[in-house]
């Protein structure tokens, strides 16, 4: 007897003690589940020592960060220099410093307008009193700002009505999603209040804060859609192809127990949910079903010809057949997802690291739990269903028959469509990782359009003397910069203080316009900095362009939303222009965004293509181990290779384009489709070592086995993965579809090549 069969044969003993200790298992594991919380920060994607991310953070700390939420406000008649229009700016204005953790407000009614008046430089609101103004009044307003280059297609556009109040936020970092949703909270009822005073007036919400909070969000809902759908369908499909509701019911404890222990160990480890792990509950799920359908395909398949009282021996011969199956898939299915930990991006790696748990619970509970319930639950097989006969067997006869045609078809499909897995491109526009149905996704692109880009990217220049920022040269280097940056096409707009110090130099000299122009010496830029200062009122300074020292100054540019490609372009642009024109003494920081999402996935498919090829590598071992046989280890290579090379290139023929997320796909997909080769070689091996059958007989054999569970758990997987289709989150459905998609193809050429590679290969009588 086995040493399954023996394990069995004692869970049979003892059921209600398995039971039990499976729930506990299940319950203290599942108490970290109380530390739940979720990262809602884009930055979640980069490790702590990213180059690209401790740039950005220095420049934050230095200057002002760029956590902010814009209201972007547009006038539904008109313009928005109108009187109304612009009492509802002032009046936003004001609640806006209201908000918490607010730092700083920036509108068009308190934008610092500077003018002489006499040899008193005047600093002060561009508008007071709007509903005060004159028409000739608001005609001034109008003709200031389209006319400041600080203030046009970011506060203001020149095109469209549509104006923007910029609040900037410094949150104290101790509870970063409680902080943000007061903060989102706040902004959605700031924005009730006005749509309800000013009607003619249409808001919209963007910002860094605002994105953060969608992250969470999106990733929850996602989930709470999503996971009732698939487990509703996951019950009612097994129900459907086993016709038994007990053994669906049975499926449904495994993946319940399964998702609850690698969820609740995950947050015991104080780790934080991100929307890319939120997928790990629909992944487990999955996979769970794959060791209980073939277990309990099997058991019922005994059932048929032995008595309800030996459930116990048609139980151990279950496990005998597919224990060893079983422990293989887990096994390779956790190296596949352990592949990931070669991401650049800890989130892909969490993923990674969740559902390779999740497949070792899944694996325990199934040995444990199934042979238990099944036990206590008398199970019986449908009487209409012959799962060892009939159209599997059938099918595998056709294999047979047309081999030779389907070896030189499969082959030659595979070669055409594996082709143009080549003219994949690396491209992804992470401001669309949400769907065009999510709200923020809609208010960005409408911001892009109408007024300003969305994604700041930061440039410092530093010198290396306090006050050298005022440094004629210094200031001329910084204005050809900007001037150069601003005809940019990916650039909306640019904020620099060259631009505020050649104001202050026309409005010094009368607002002569031959005086807007970098001053001639350094000591009068600086007296002109210094009475600017001291004019600012609280809230308004400088801070956001110049640092504490005035060694350096920070030019600020909004980009409009880009591809990958687009944002690695500009940056070639921009260091080329910097190599050619920076003086020796300037040096220059850069932290954006765009870059760290570039760069990332740059490196990320290069270490993700070096996880995969180890997994092939380690779970090409454990089949040659586990079949002893090289020559079959070797075989299963094909099938198990072939899938991902033509989902590949079925993307590339419709799609083109593999972002962040597809990248992980090579290597998570390798662990599952090795699960169908492994099932059906085991019961082809079977066949031969134990029944002494040939090869057709045996493959005949393997189809009548398994061909049923196979077909069944890839119907399941493929539901499963596609579900991530109804995700808002365009990340997770990418990633979905590829994934279901190589699942599907990963059974037709299981059923189509593996059979008629087998007989090619394995001719002994």
């Amino acid at each position: 007897m086995s040493h399954s069969v023996r394990f069995t044969h004692w869970i049979s003993r003892h059921p209600w003690l398995v039971i039990v200790l499976a729930l506990a298992l299940a319950a203290v594991t599942g108490a970290g589940l109380k530390n739940f919380t979720v990262n809602n920060s884009y930055k979640l994607y980069f490790d702590k020592d990213f180059e690209p991310l401790l740039a950005i953070e220095k420049i934050e700390d230095d200057f002002t960060r760029n956590e902010n939420v814009m209201f972007i406000l547009t006038a539904e008649e008109g313009d928005v220099f109108s009187s109304e229009a612009l009492a509802s700016v002032e009046w936003l204005t004001e609640q806006a410093w209201q908000m918490p953790y607010a730092t700083r407000v920036d509108s068009m009614s308190n934008f610092q307008h500077i003018h002489a008046d006499g040899d008193e430089l005047v600093v002060e609101d561009l508008v007071r009193d709007a509903p005060l103004l004159s028409e000739q009044e608001s005609q001034r307003v109008r003709d200031i700002a389209l006319g400041e280059p600080r203030l046009v297609n970011y506060i203001v556009s020149d095109e469209n009505p549509v104006t923007s109040v910029n609040v900037t936020f410094h949150l104290p970092g101790e509870d970063r999603i409680g902080e943000t949703a007061e903060v989102i909270d706040y902004a959605n009822d700031l924005a009730e209040q006005y749509e309800a005073r000013f009607t003619s007036m249409d808001m919209r919400l963007t910002g860094v804060l605002v994105m953060n909070s969608y992250f969470s969000s999106v990733a929850q809902d996602d989930t709470q859609l999503i996971m009732p759908i698939l487990f509703a369908a996951v019950f009612f499909g097994l129900w459907l192809f086993m016709r038994s509701f007990f053994a669906s019911v049975m499926t449904t404890v495994v993946i319940a127990l399964s998702i609850v222990s690698a969820l609740g160990v995950f947050a015991w480890m104080g780790l934080k949910f991100s929307p890319p792990t939120m997928g790990s509950p629909l992944m487990i799920l999955t996979l769970a079903v794959a060791h209980c359908v073939h277990i309990l395909v099997t058991y019922l398949s005994e059932l048929q010809n032995r008595s309800p009282q030996e459930r116990t021996r048609a139980m151990g011969e279950s496990m005998r057949i597919n224990s060893s199956p079983v422990l293989i898939t887990s096994l390779t299915t956790f190296m596949g997802f352990l592949s990931m930990n070669f991401s650049d991006s800890p989130p892909f790696r969490e993923l990674g690291n969740i559902v390779a748990v999740g497949v070792i619970f899944s694996w325990i509970y199934s040995i444990t739990v199934v042979p238990a319930m099944a036990q206590l639950i008398p199970l019986k097989p449908h009487p209409t269903r012959d799962h060892t006969s009939g159209r599997m067997v059938s099918f595998a006869n056709v294999v047979i028959r047309h081999r030779y045609v389907l070896t030189v078809v499969m082959i030659a499909l595979a070669a055409t469509l594996g082709s143009f897995a080549l003219q994949n491109r690396l491209d992804d526009t992470y401001a669309h990782y949400f769907d065009e149905t999510i709200e923020f996704r809609q208010d960005a692109d409408y911001t892009d359009e109408k007024l300003t880009g969305i994604f700041p990217l930061n440039f410092v220049f530093n010198t290396p003397n306090s006050n050298g920022i005022s440094h004629p040269d210094y200031l001329r280097f910084v204005e050809s910069f900007s001037d150069w940056l601003r005809t940019q096409p990916e650039i909306g707009f640019v904020s620099t203080y060259s631009d505020t110090i050649k104001q202050l130099n026309q409005s010094m000299h009368a607002g002569d316009e031959g005086y807007y122009r970098i001053p001639e010496s350094q000591p009068l830029a600086a007296q002109y900095l210094l009475l600017y200062e001291m004019s600012l009122p609280y809230g308004l300074d400088l801070t956001n362009q110049i640092n504490i020292d005035k060694s350096g100054t920070r030019v600020l540019a909004n980009m409009h939303i880009s591809s990958t490609q687009t944002v690695m372009s500009i940056k070639a642009r921009i260091e080329a222009w910097l190599s050619e024109n920076k003086p020796e003494n300037i040096e220059v920081e850069v932290g954006a965004a765009p870059y760290m999402f570039a760069r990332l996935g740059q490196e990320n498919v290069m270490s993700l293509v070096t996880g995969a090829v180890l997994a092939l590598i380690g779970i090409s071992a454990v089949l040659i181990f586990a079949l002893r046989s090289l020559k079959l280890g070797l075989i299963s290579l094909v099938p198990n290779l072939l899938p991902a090379i033509v989902a590949f290139g079925i993307w590339g023929l419709l799609v083109g384009r593999v972002g962040l997320s597809l990248a992980i796909v090579l290597g998570m997909t390798m662990g599952i489709v090795v699960d169908d080769t492994v099932h059906l070689l085991s019961k082809y091996l079977r066949a031969r070592r134990e029944r002494g059958l040939n090869p057709p007989d045996s493959v005949r054999y393997a189809f009548s086995t398994v061909g049923t569970a196979l077909w069944v758990t890839s119907i399941v997987l493929v539901a499963g993965f596609s579900a991530f289709m109804l995700s808002h989150y365009e990340p997770n459905a990418s990633m979905g579809t590829m994934t279901a998609m190589t699942i599907a193809l990963a059974l037709v050429f299981d059923f189509l090549l593996l059979p008629v590679l087998l007989l090619l290969v394995d001719r002994k009588p």
